[in-house]
C-alpha cells in the first residue's frame, strides 16, 4: 500500500513540476503572441503558486511516507 501511495505522489509531484515549468515559459511567450501585457494580472503568479503549492505538499508526503517505511 506504501508503494502505491509514493507512485502516486510521486506521478503528481512530476506533473506539478512539468506544469510549472511550462508556465513558466510558456505563458509569457503567449502573451507576447497575443500582444498584451504579460505581467498585467495575477494569472501568471498563480499559475506559478499552485503547482509550487502541490510540490510543497507531495514532497512533504513523500518524506513522511520514506520516513515511515
Amino acid at each position: 500500500m506504501d508503494i502505491v501511495l509514493l507512485i502516486v505522489f510521486l506521478l503528481f509531484y512530476t506533473m506539478a513540476v512539468l506544469f510549472f515549468i511550462g508556465w513558466i515559459v510558456g505563458y509569457p511567450i503567449y502573451k507576447k503572441i497575443r500582444k498584451e501585457p504579460v505581467f498585467e494580472d495575477a494569472r501568471y503568479a498563480l499559475g506559478l503558486a499552485v503547482p509550487s503549492l502541490i510540490v510543497a505538499l507531495c514532497n512533504v508526503a513523500i518524506q513522511i511516507l520514506l520516513y515511515f517505511d
